[in-house]
């Protein structure tokens, strides 16, 4: 695990710094299951309860922070546009709607994204394993995190 969250901080900051080393082309291939890898981590203690009660437990741990820190991002994106004097209302709740739906993420935050998916794969998983065997539930959840980041 370790390894895994030490690879997603300096991948994230190979991103977002155009910063360039030998180390990324040749790592990379080898590295690209981080993020199913944290989906398949979040389920290893999962325990079988009502998708009630599943929904219940997952929106508080998830949605709830989700919906928090998102309002927050916004708030301080908001303020900086503010600041620079760049605040156009519609283009403002345009891009936040946009963002949202198209990336399951708003711009103030985009880290989040990830809070989202994993409700929508945990309530979705725990609704499968009712019907299908364990494996296929984890395969598809794998794949749906491998879609969701484009590894």
């Amino acid at each position: 695990s370790g390894l895994m969250i030490v690879w997603m901080i300096v991948r994230h900051i190979h991103i977002f710094s155009n910063y360039y080393h030998l180390a990324f082309p040749v790592l990379s291939p080898y590295l690209t299951f981080f993020m199913p890898y944290f989906f398949f981590k979040s389920g290893m203690f999962y325990r079988m309860k009502s998708f009630t009660q599943s929904l219940k437990d997952s929106a508080k741990k998830l949605l709830v922070p989700f919906a928090k820190y998102s309002i927050i991002g916004e708030l301080v994106w908001l303020c900086c546009e503010l600041c620079m004097g760049e605040f156009e209302f519609v283009s403002f709740c345009n891009t936040a709607g946009f963002e949202l739906w198209h990336e399951g993420r708003l711009y103030g935050n985009g880290a989040l994204w990830f809070l989202l998916s994993l409700f929508i794969v945990q309530t979705m998983g725990g609704k499968m394993l009712q019907f299908l065997h364990p494996l296929l539930v984890m395969l598809f959840g794998c794949r749906f995190s491998g879609e969701r980041v484009g590894t």
